[in-house]
This record gives C-alpha cells, structure tokens and sequence, in this order.
C-alpha cells in the first residue's frame, strides 16, 4: 500500500512530498504538533489547492484504490469517512461558539483557546489524515470569516472568530503500523500537526484494555504541563500575561486554558476496548461537558456494551447520540447488489425485507455521542478526582512564580546595598 500512495504523490511532482526513511520521532514535541494560528494565518486561508491540500487528497484516494482494487484494508474508507469529516467541522463549530460566548460574556473583543482531537488507532494512519484535513478545513474557514470580519468592520459587527490552537493526538500500539504511518503522514504533508503517540512495547495488552487512554491521556497532561510552565516562566519573567496577550490588531482577547479537555474522540481500534478506554478518560476529567465522540464499526463488530453505555447516559440526560448507518469500509457493490436482487426475488413481504436490509453483511454504523454534561456525579466530584496532576501542576506553576518573585527581590536588594550599577549584577 505505501508504495502505490508513494507512486502516486510522486506524480504530483510537489514539493516536500517525498518521505524519508522512518526516523520513529515524527512528532517528538508538542511544538510541532501543536498548529499555532501566528503570523502564517494568511498561508493557512489558502488551505484549498494548497501543497499539502493536494498531497493529503492524493493520499487517500490512492488508499482507497489500493483497498477496493487490490486488497481489502480496515480503514474507515470514503463513505464513513464523510461522516467523520462532518461531526468533526461541527465540533470546531461548537468550539468556536463557545469561544465567542466566553469573550461575549467577559465583554473582550476576541477570545482564544485549543481544540484537542484524539484517535484512539492509528492503524496505518488514514483516518488521521482524514481528521487534518478536516481540521484545516475548518481552520481556514474560520480564519477566512475573520478576515471578512475585519474588512468589513462596522458597530454592528459581531464579535470575530476566535484564535483556536489545533492538536492531533493518535495512539497506535503496533510497531509496524506506526512506522507505516508516519511515512504516510509526510507524504500528506501533514506531519506538523500530528502527535502520535505509541503504547509502551511492555505494556500487556490482554490485561490493559485501557492502555490506549492511558497513553494519550498522559501526554496530553504533560503537555499542558509544559504549556503552562512556559506561559508561567514567560509572565514571571514579564514576557507574557497568558490571560492579557495583546494580538497585533489590538486586541485582547480571553485566553482559556483551564484543564486540558478532548473536544473530538475518534475510536476506531481495539473492539473489546472501546468502553474501558472512554471510561477511563471520563475520569481522566478528558471527557466533558462539549465533547464528541465518535464511534466505528459499533453495528458490523456489534460493540453493544459500548452502545449500552451512551444510549443509558442519553437516557440520564448526561449525552445525546445517535447511530449513523452505512456500509463496512470497501464494500464491493456488485455483491452487494447481488443480495438486493436475491432479497427482491424472495416472497417475504416488506417488514422482512427491511429486517434483512438491517442485518445485511455489509451493514456497519458509527455511533456519534455528543456530552452534554459532566459524566461524573458531578463537577465537583469530577475536579477532585481528576485533579491530582492538576494540583501538582497549580503548585509548580505558583512555585515557580514566588521563586522568580524572591529572585528578583534579592537582586534588587543587592543591587541597592552594594550601589552597583544594574549591568554588573546581569
């Protein structure tokens, strides 16, 4: 398969588009994973048509010809993958809303904030290109309404998009289609926004279902640790107010940052895990109130007690979901209208006809849970049991402030004992 996606971007003749040997350490750090909206604002309006917009497409149509012409792959494939793309533009809209609103309420001209998207298997990293190019979609949509905003700027204008900052996490726990996938992700030229994350080689997987959430949980923690420390560094040092950054346009927008939260879960990995991964970063405190989640393969591998689970916190009031049906991934049509001529021939009348069409080889679905609040007891309950690294990171981060603070203070105390001009203490 990677030969045939490498043969066809070569024939685009782009430039950056040729992968390298795999180096195991495509995103070492959060900084290239993490797509911050700075001064390559204007580049990212021009998504549509662009290097990477071309090179991402090619991929997954050369994907999806290698799967329906040659060998059969459990990718989630064009027609679910059209899906996918839908809820995850809804979520980037959800979040936006809710950006607008905070800035609306604390009366700031602009709000900012991340969008953190998790793949819970990478397999060989189609679905991930699928989610960047839906996240950059959406980014230069956003980025595009407030250029139009700014031009066209009068007393009635509402407030301007918010400044979102995009990070794409994926957990794969297979050597192989790690490695696969990280070459796939140069080819796409989308590299730059994508962490993946691998799951420990000794981590027994028959006695850790959960390994998946575990994995990206912790680095997503530790990298709003090392976000935070920054930010804390920046603004002790009186480089940067992390609540008061002041944009070149002037204005000052609300940053919020408060715990980091997954606001879209793609699953697609091990069947017998799906639960047990969702539930755990529900007390992760990564699952909240806004978060979507979507599910692939609940109807074709019959994933009931995942199915179970959201349709009863639907019913608590806690989710609303739904189930999207189609077809498993490549399903071959002509098969498939083989059956449907079969099942018309038949005598049976039309409430059987339908139940065969439901219970079909190749029906599939994808179930997509929207939170609509805390799936905890309560948010009280919920902070204090997700807050232990939160507390250690709060004390690090004040610790690290009173530290720069009594620093300073000895140097100015010294400076004036000593009557020493200010150079000779640097």
């Amino acid at each position: 398969m990677l030969a045939h996606v490498r043969n066809a971007v070569a024939d685009l003749s782009l430039p950056g588009a040729a992968a390298d040997d795999d180096t195991g350490n495509t995103s070492a750090s959060t900084s290239s994973a993490t797509h911050a909206n700075t001064d390559a604002e204007a580049a990212q309006c021009d998504w549509e048509g662009s290097s990477s917009d071309l090179a991402s497409s090619t991929v997954l149509t050369a994907i999806d010809e290698f799967c329906t012409t040659r060998h059969w792959m459990m990718h989630v494939g064009p027609e679910k993958g059209r899906v996918v793309t839908e809820s995850l533009r809804n979520a980037v809209e959800i979040k936006a809303a809710e950006l607008v609103n905070v800035a609306s309420s604390s009366k700031s001209s602009s709000s900012s904030g991340s969008f953190v998207c998790v793949e819970l298997g990478t397999y060989c990293g189609y679905a991930s290109v699928l989610l960047c190019r839906a996240i950059r979609a959406a980014e230069a949509a956003l980025l595009k309404k407030k250029s139009d905003d700014g031009t066209n700027n009068t007393c009635n204008t509402p407030s301007p998009p918010p400044r979102i900052t995009f990070r794409l996490y994926t957990v794969e726990v297979n050597p192989s289609y790690a490695s696969v996938s990280r070459q796939l992700f140069k080819l796409a030229q989308l590299d730059d926004m994508i962490t993946l994350v691998d799951i420990p080689v000794e981590v027994n997987m028959l006695d850790a279902h959960d390994a998946a959430a575990d994995a990206v949980s912790d680095r997503i923690w530790k990298d709003e640790a090392r976000i935070r420390q920054t930010a804390c560094t920046r603004r002790s040092g009186g480089l940067l107010n992390t609540h008061h950054h002041e944009h070149q346009d002037g204005s000052v927008p609300v940053v919020v940052s408060r715990l980091p939260k997954i606001d879209y879960l793609f699953i697609d990995h091990d069947k017998d895990a799906y639960l047990s991964d969702l539930v755990r970063l529900e007390k992760e405190g990564l699952i909240r109130a806004g978060s979507i989640c979507v599910a692939d393969n609940v109807v074709f591998a019959g994933i009931n007690d995942y199915l179970e689970y959201v349709k009863r916190l639907a019913r608590e009031g806690y989710v609303r979901t739904e189930t999207v049906y189609g077809r498993i991934e490549y399903a071959d049509d002509d098969d498939e209208d083989e059956d449907e001529d079969e099942e018309e021939e038949s005598d049976s009348d039309d409430d059987d006809h339908d139940d065969q069409d439901q219970q079909s080889l190749f029906l599939d679905g994808i179930e997509i849970t929207h939170f609509l609040r805390n799936p905890l007891a309560g948010e009280e309950d919920w902070f204090v049991r997700s807050a232990p690294r939160f507390a250690a990171m709060k004390l690090r981060e004040e610790e690290a402030v009173k530290l720069a603070a009594v620093r300073s203070k000895k140097i100015v105390q010294k400076t004036q004992s000593t009557r020493w001009h200010s150079t000779s203490v640097l």
